[in-house]
């Protein structure tokens, strides 16, 4: 039976189901519908259950109430999506369509906003094309394997179903998903918001404070205040890019000092403060391999820092205001 008030409602079969064919609503719906999704499944109409239905229907999750210090949640599009596509497998249309990123992003976006019930919220993805940082490193993320065909043909879809939600997805010319979530973080902050960002990124951790915490997807979900990150990672939250800068990254080809690992990395930022502190005091490194290396590869380790750091002053990604819940959209 369905919840008295809301009627009944068809989902499209899969064969019918597009981003651009039908609206947010029939379209989430029919995805979060195993028998719409499944491959090897009849096509045919189908009924939305009230729990289905609550994933799309509006005002499920009400702003707080006026007065209260505004909530800010800014979502790592990427990084949720990519989480999303590992962690269930196997869903497509009778065409072929992947849908399973798009069906756990969904998920995971309807956890996050009642968990947190924030009042502003926004989805920064990546730009096409090279950034600031393939400027000044040529081969920087150049041994990062490209994103897999499956995941890619539903990111469109994945944007199309936060816009559904009334959630802006917003990207930079230039910059990364990264840069944007760091500069809204520090606007919004300033404004005098509670900010939480969604990331499985670390060099997000950097932005960590007392109005910026962290809210990390692996296990369970750890939230990242600032004693966390120093409990975690040994140091204060501003000096994760000194770290990253030592041990690099292999994720995104960050050179870093070679033969520095984390924990020589933690040890020498604890001792010194920072990059330069620890170049400044090279000559004192017992070990004399990564004493050989901290002097052979200063300039390296300043440009690993560089492209490690978050850039937070991207031209207007947004107005904050642009970022206020709102209701979701039923337009095609």
């Amino acid at each position: 039976m369905l919840t008295p008030g809301l009627g009944a409602a068809r989902v499209p079969p899969e064969s019918e189901v597009s981003a651009q064919s039908v609206s947010p609503s029939l379209f989430i719906a029919a995805l979060l519908c195993p028998a719409a999704i499944n491959k090897n499944t009849k096509p045919q109409p189908l009924a939305i259950t009230p729990a289905q239905f609550s994933l799309v229907a509006p005002s499920v999750f009400p702003p707080s109430p006026r007065g209260f210090m505004k909530k800010f949640l800014l979502i790592d599009g990427m990084s949720t999506a990519y989480r999303a596509f590992y962690a269930i497998r196997g869903l497509t249309t009778s065409r072929g369509q992947p849908t399973n990123a798009v069906y756990g992003f969904i998920r995971m976006l309807k956890k996050i906003l009642k968990e947190y019930g924030p009042d502003h919220v926004a989805v920064a993805g990546d730009s096409r094309g090279p950034t600031f940082r393939h400027q000044r490193f040529k081969d920087y993320k150049a041994t990062r394997k490209p994103m897999p065909d499956d995941l890619s043909s539903q990111i469109p879809l994945i944007r199309r179903a936060a816009e559904g939600y009334g959630i802006p997805w917003i990207a930079a010319p230039g910059y990364e998903a990264d840069d944007i979530l760091a500069t809204l973080a520090r606007r919004a902050a300033e404004a005098g918001a509670e900010v939480y960002i969604l990331t499985g990124d670390k060099d997000l951790l950097q932005m960590v404070n007392d109005r910026i915490r962290v809210i990390s997807p692996h296990g369970e979900g750890t939230l990242f205040d600032a004693p966390a990150v120093r409990e975690t990672y040994g140091v204060d939250p501003e000096r994760i890019p000194e770290i990253l800068a030592l041990m690099g990254d292999a994720i995104d080809n960050v050179p870093g000092v070679p033969g520095v690992g984390e924990k020589t990395a933690v040890a020498l930022i604890r001792d010194h403060g920072t990059l330069e502190g620890v170049l400044a005091h090279a000559a004192e490194v017992k070990n004399a391999r990564v004493r050989e290396s901290l002097t052979r590869f200063a300039d390296q380790a300043r440009v690993s820092r560089e492209l490690t750091r978050l850039d937070t002053a991207v031209p207007r990604p947004a107005d904050l205001e642009e970022l206020a819940r709102r209701e979701p959209s039923w337009a095609a």
